[in-house]
């Protein structure tokens, strides 16, 4: 099961970060193996959670032959889909604490050290937030009836308060690595929703569009609830700029 295998993957990466920095150095040598082993373990983190991201309006292949067995193209089980957006945000969109290790990070690079992370973090929403994804939600459910199907919208709204936890506190306060996770997502929806738009003669963007525009509205609300809440100078300057960039595209 990838969720599982996932699950396995990213604590072995836990366990290993302690070990990196003796591991990977010498008296008086260059912090070179250090930094490759650093990325090589980011790439095998990426993977592993894109893995998991693909089950996300995925088809699964039996290859049965005629006449041994069911169709051999099956679409991921509703419930399957949640399960994995659901382990992304625990395991996938959270600040990842062992590897943002500033005793390594500082010997990397003297500033970004994160940046990889979220690219990773970005190479994951577009695997999710994808026209063609959301068509293959609505081709499941066309097909299969709408009992237990996992839509577009759904997905968006999920992403939403995952990515936006910190807004449900009492007093919201987002912190850096959060921020940038959260405009990376925004920035996403934004775009999409003006390449949907600039190709809206084909049905696949139409639904897609009409998705990301409900998507936007739904987390144009919960910031505006949080604004009200917010204390924090950081925080409030950060949702009111992320409030300006999903309004225009609303």
């Amino acid at each position: 099961d990838p969720i599982e295998a996932t699950d396995m993957g990213l604590r072995n990466i836990d366990r290993v970060m302690p070990m990196l920095l003796p591991g990977t150095t010498d008296h008086g040598r260059s912090y070179r193996q250090l930094t490759e082993v650093y990325q090589a373990l980011l790439l095998k983190r990426r993977s592993k959670l894109a893995s998991v991201a693909k089950l996300v309006g995925g088809v699964e292949e039996t290859r049965y032959q005629a006449g041994r067995g069911g169709a051999p193209f099956q679409p991921v089980a509703a419930e399957r889909q949640r399960k994995a957006v659901a382990f992304l945000i625990q395991r996938g969109f959270i600040r990842p604490a062992a590897l943002l290790d500033p005793e390594v990070l500082w010997r990397i690079a003297p500033y970004g050290g994160a940046d990889l992370l979220q690219e990773t973090n970005e190479h994951l929403l577009k695997l999710l937030v994808d026209a063609d994804v959301f068509q293959r939600m609505a081709e499941a459910s066309l097909l299969s009836g709408t009992a237990g199907s996992y839509q577009g919208l759904e997905l968006l709204q999920d992403l939403s308060e995952g990515l936006f936890s910190e807004l449900d506190a009492a007093l919201p306060a987002v912190d850096l690595y959060r921020r940038d996770l959260q405009r990376r997502y925004v920035a996403l929806l934004t775009s999409s929703l003006a390449s949907g738009a600039s190709d809206n003669d084909d049905d696949r963007h139409t639904e897609f569009t009409a998705a990301l525009r409900a998507g936007i509205e739904d987390l144009a609300n919960r910031v505006d609830l949080a604004l009200t809440k917010v204390r924090d100078a950081r925080t409030r300057a950060h949702l009111k700029d992320l409030k300006s960039a999903l309004d225009k595209d609303s």
